[in-house]
């Protein structure tokens, strides 16, 4: 394994290969998501969202199709309601407490924010994202 090697001088065939691999990796990984978005037993958390964001970015290519992904991924994080464990009800921090998803916002907390941020080329994509996000909380949190 050449760790650290200089990807510049990686080959046409040989980036291809790894381009495949890792499409297929995060394919991998959204069958995942998706087991868990359909098991009855298991659901996915902020963290998972956070974890698949990151997947989409470190993964794909640098294109418009993996921003608009990364896009899709925050809607159904946001659109996935958050099932809460009772025995981690009662918070033990103010840091975990600013953490935590606002009403309404379904499986997105600070974190999913983070990974959006870093994942979206330009601020004005961000920015829209958010403000549709916004809207949907608002909404779905019964607030004007």
């Amino acid at each position: 394994r050449k760790v650290g090697a200089d990807k510049s001088e990686e080959d046409d065939e040989s980036l291809l290969q790894r381009q495949l691999a890792h499409m297929e990796i995060f394919g991998i990984a959204r069958g995942v998501l998706d087991a868990l978005l359909s098991s009855p037993y298991a659901q996915p958390d902020s963290a998972t969202f956070s974890g698949i964001i990151r997947a989409c970015l470190n993964l794909l290519p640098d294109t418009d199709d993996r921003d608009e992904r990364v896009i899709e991924l925050f809607k159904l994080a946001y659109q996935t309601p958050l099932v809460e464990d009772p025995s981690s009800a009662r918070i033990t921090s103010t840091s975990s407490e600013r953490m935590r998803a606002p009403p309404g916002a379904g499986c997105v907390d600070a974190n999913v924010l983070r990974q959006l941020r870093h994942a979206l080329p330009s601020t004005e994509d961000y920015i829209r994202v958010r403000e549709e996000f916004e809207d949907y909380r608002r909404q779905s949190a019964g607030e004007q």
